[in-house]
């Protein structure tokens, strides 16, 4: 599975999203995704099921008395949110979520390998530029 491209979408008065039919295709149109915020970025991530399995397995293999795992599972597991899927593709970006990443009328979807992140449109934009110049350095 590999997520990939760039979408923008319309957030709808009830707070839902539609997941690009792309994402849907490789996700092979899930019944539920996780979303939570981003441990390093202005954004939401989002996953499916196997990913949100393999972050388990990955954070269970360290050390159970690292603070590093404890956070790792907060930040994971602990602010994630299992969000329906409907048959058109769209689910609810809880209003927490819509409230850290300043997500209102307008969101951008982007692929980020195993996952998607869920933008502002202009959080997003300064953020492209940003990874370019981190990208070249």
């Amino acid at each position: 599975m590999l997520l990939i491209g760039r979408f923008q979408v319309t957030v709808d008065g009830k707070g839902r999203v539609c997941v690009p039919a792309q994402f849907r295709d490789a996700l092979k149109s899930p019944a539920h995704l996780f979303v939570y915020p981003s441990q390093h970025l202005q954004c939401v991530e989002g996953a499916g099921q196997q990913v949100m399995d393999d972050r388990a397995a990955q954070i269970a293999a360290l050390d159970p008395f690292d603070l590093r795992r404890a956070a790792l599972d907060r930040i994971f597991f602990g602010e994630a949110q299992q969000v329906a899927v409907d048959s058109t593709g769209r689910f609810v970006l809880p209003e927490p979520f819509r409230s850290l990443t300043g997500i209102a009328n307008d969101a951008v979807f982007v692929g980020a390998r195993d996952h998607f992140q869920l933008w502002s449109p202009d959080r997003e934009a300064d953020w492209a530029t940003q990874a370019r110049h981190v990208a070249r350095s």
